[in-house]
């Protein structure tokens, strides 16, 4: 896995300042497995494109910066299959409903068992947008 360096830290010390550097996972050279463009679901506005993405043995959901669904208090990542969603595969939280992210997922996820990507919302039980994995 390639690491990039991506700030810095400042932390207090006796004589002043340290600068850590602090280096995250890369997913710049990552092989795609699949992709699709987020459409909103049962009367709900979602937009933007999706990646499932592969580096190494790391397997991730890649959100495009132009990413944009409608707020809700339990936005989550899920698959289906033939459109339809499935209550066992929900994977994990979505912290914003906008902007670039990269998510980590379980492997079994990219094993092409799944052709939809849900955002759904858990505590309503409702879909906010959904997108045909190709």
């Amino acid at each position: 896995m390639t690491l990039s360096f991506k700030r810095n830290v400042l932390v207090p010390v006796a004589a002043g300042l340290m600068v850590f550097s602090l280096s995250a996972p890369s997913f710049a050279a990552s092989q795609i497995i699949a992709k699709g463009t987020i459409m909103g679901v049962d009367g709900h506005g979602a937009r933007g494109s999706v990646q499932i993405i592969k580096n190494g043995n790391v397997v991730a959901v890649r959100f495009s910066k132009d990413l944009l669904f409608d707020r809700v208090p339990d936005a989550w990542l899920a698959f289906g299959k033939n459109g339809k969603f499935l209550a066992s595969t929900y994977v994990a939280s979505i912290k914003r409903n906008s902007g670039a992210q990269t998510i980590k997922i379980p492997a079994q996820y990219a094993n092409g068992k799944f052709d939809t990507l849900f955002i759904w919302c858990r505590r309503f039980n409702v879909g906010i947008g959904s997108a045909k994995l190709k």
